[in-house]
């Protein structure tokens, strides 16, 4: 069996106090079929008890979050109050826009976005009206991730390696 296309991708989804662990656990299923693996940032890197499923696990603070180690964002809609007045996600998010990369949501998270002056008139923000969309929106994401990744290929392309850089310190041909 050939790896996913997607292998070695990584989605960052942000949570806060509350979330709804139910989503995140469906979420992080779904981007494990499809090949990337997802890290969890909350405030600070604290951990979060989520709506009734307990304390999530977190990977990192979401003020040391650096955009270009991430292929996606994804800001689940439970996420928008915690997070309305937060400059980190902001900038986060128009960041990774502006590098070509995906931010996703659903429900109350797409009014979040708007009120940081993101939605899907920039291009490459997916939107689902609701968690029970959940399944639509990662896929969506996965071929939104794959489109991306080709062109950062295409763009590295050998032809485009000076001599000095290609294997052997000679043109690859």
């Amino acid at each position: 069996m050939s790896p996913s296309p997607l292998a070695g991708s990584l989605v960052l989804a942000v949570v806060a106090e509350g979330a709804d662990g139910s989503s995140l656990e469906c979420l992080a299923i779904a981007l494990r079929r499809l090949g990337p693996r997802l890290h969890v940032a909350s405030p600070e890197g604290a951990p979060v008890t989520a709506f009734g499923e307990g304390e999530l696990d977190i990977n990192v603070a979401l003020e040391s979050v650096h955009a270009r180690y991430y292929d996606a964002l994804v800001v689940p809609g439970e996420a928008s109050e915690a997070f309305r007045r937060d400059p980190v996600l902001g900038a986060l998010a128009r960041t990774m826009l502006e590098e070509g990369r995906v931010v996703a949501t659903w429900g109350a998270g797409a009014a979040l976005l708007a009120q940081l002056g993101i939605d899907e008139a920039h291009g490459n923000v997916l939107v689902a009206v609701d968690r029970f969309q959940l399944g639509e929106l990662v896929e969506r994401l996965g071929r939104a991730i794959a489109e991306r990744r080709r062109d950062v290929i295409d763009e590295r392309s050998v032809e485009s390696f000076p001599a000095s850089d290609a294997p052997g310190g000679s043109a690859v041909t």
